[in-house]
């Protein structure tokens, strides 16, 4: 408790976990816009799907709807994500810690399976982050949003 009350401080703990999910709803959306909808895309989206296919993770039309699928949620996600930080310090909590609670429980539990199916372990670096974010997010919004 003597840790929590001299470093765990409201204004501390709400300014890192805006910046985690920042970081991680801006990594989200920007990877998913990049591979959809940024300058010289298709070369990179045929380039990414060129490898799934090479892995033998693209199996037909149900592989690349899935692979369709996975970065239109990311994108969505990311952007619900972020858009719950901008609101967590603009001091507007409940929405901001409710979009984020959200877009973190949809991510690992629907997003990262996805992310699986066609990256294999390397889910498991970011997995890690949402789920120390997500129990962040519960940590605050049980101990220090009453105070």
């Amino acid at each position: 408790s003597r840790f929590e009350q001299r470093w765990l401080t409201r204004a501390r703990l709400r300014a890192g976990l805006a910046g985690g999910l920042a970081a991680l709803g801006g990594y989200w959306t920007a990877h998913a816009a990049g591979l959809l909808l940024g300058g010289g895309s298709a070369a990179r989206l045929s380039e990414k799907l060129s490898e799934l296919a090479s892995l033998g993770r693209l199996p037909g039309e149900r592989g690349l709807d899935l692979f369709t699928i996975q970065l239109a949620l990311e994108g969505a996600v990311g952007a619900l994500i972020l858009l719950g930080a901008v609101l967590l310090l603009a001091g507007i909590e409940p929405w901001g810690l409710a979009l984020s609670y959200f877009g973190l429980l949809l991510t690992l539990t629907g997003v990262n399976l996805l992310t699986f199916y066609f990256e294999q372990f390397s889910t498991i670096i970011t997995t890690t982050v949402q789920f120390i974010l997500l129990s962040g997010l519960v940590y605050y919004r049980r101990r220090l949003r009453s105070s």
